[in-house]
């Protein structure tokens, strides 16, 4: 069982990246987000939904795993909450290159810099708190991107 958390709460082991492990972990979700893009580009928002919860759900329960196990209140190598946050900035929006790029680079600043109520949302107890703060940030970045897509059609 403790493997199993580890597995999922670092991605694959993507968490323990010696440098920016949570870009990574945004990486991986980009990936993963753009390959349903290609493959059901009909059901992509759906898909990026389902992918956020599912992330979202197996995320809390190895978070919290962890976070009993080792005592760390948000150690950095748990990524899966990035994963979260990530798929949850495109369930709005057009498969695009734009969308995905634009999406990126606004779920890694409101991840990083933790406007309010981000930042308040880190002092809920046990993965909760490791959870939360991404999808706030998921949202944000969600809510900028697709008002960016409604003033502007982007055609790429």
């Amino acid at each position: 069982m403790n493997r199993a958390a580890e597995i999922i709460s670092t991605v694959f082991y993507i968490g323990y990246i010696p440098y920016a492990p949570g870009t990574f972990g945004s990486l991986a979700a980009l990936c993963i987000c753009a390959l349903t893009g290609f493959y059901f580009l009909s059901y992509w928002n759906l898909i990026c939904i389902i992918l956020s919860i599912l992330f979202f759900l197996t995320g809390l329960f190895a978070s919290s795993h962890i976070t009993t196990i080792t005592k760390e209140q948000d150690p950095s190598y748990i990524v899966i909450d990035e994963l979260s946050g990530q798929a949850l900035v495109f369930a709005l929006v057009p498969f695009k290159l734009t969308n995905l790029i634009l999406g990126f680079l606004l779920f890694r600043f409101f991840d990083i810099y933790k406007p309010w109520p981000i930042n308040r949302s880190q002092k809920l107890i046990s993965g909760w708190g490791i959870m939360v703060d991404d999808v706030i940030a998921g949202a944000y970045s969600a809510i900028i991107l697709l008002l960016i897509n409604k003033t502007y059609e982007i055609k790429i």
